[in-house]
C-alpha cells in the first residue's frame, strides 16, 4: 500500500490524495483477501471503519482542493528541479 501512496503522492504532489488512494486500495485488498482465503470478516470491517475515518478527516482537505488552495508536498521537489534542469540543458542545444 506504501507503493500506491508514493506513486500517487509523485503523480499529484497531495499527500490527502495518496492518503485516499491508498486507504481505498488497502480496502480493495482486504476485501479479496477475505472472499478467496474465506477468513473472517471482522478484518474487512475494521478495515472499512479505518478507511471511512481517513476519508472523513480528509474532508477539509479535499474542500481545499476542489478551491485549488490545499499546500502541495515538497517530498519530489528534487525531481521536479532534474525535470526542469534537463529541459533547459536540452533548450540550449
Amino acid at each position: 500500500m506504501l507503493l500506491f501512496f508514493f506513486l500517487t503522492q509523485f503523480l499529484t504532489r497531495y499527500v490527502s490524495i495518496a492518503s485516499t488512494v491508498a486507504s481505498l486500495f488497502s480496502l480493495v485488498y482486504v476485501l479479496i483477501y477475505v472472499l478467496v482465503k474465506q477468513t473472517d470478516w471482522m478484518f474487512l470491517i475494521i478495515t472499512f471503519l479505518t478507511v471511512s475515518l481517513i476519508i472523513y478527516k480528509h474532508r477539509t482537505n479535499y474542500a481545499r482542493l476542489k478551491q485549488k488552495t490545499e499546500n502541495r508536498t515538497r517530498l519530489f521537489d528534487w525531481y521536479d528541479r532534474l525535470c526542469k534542469k534537463r529541459k533547459v540543458s536540452i533548450e540550449k542545444r
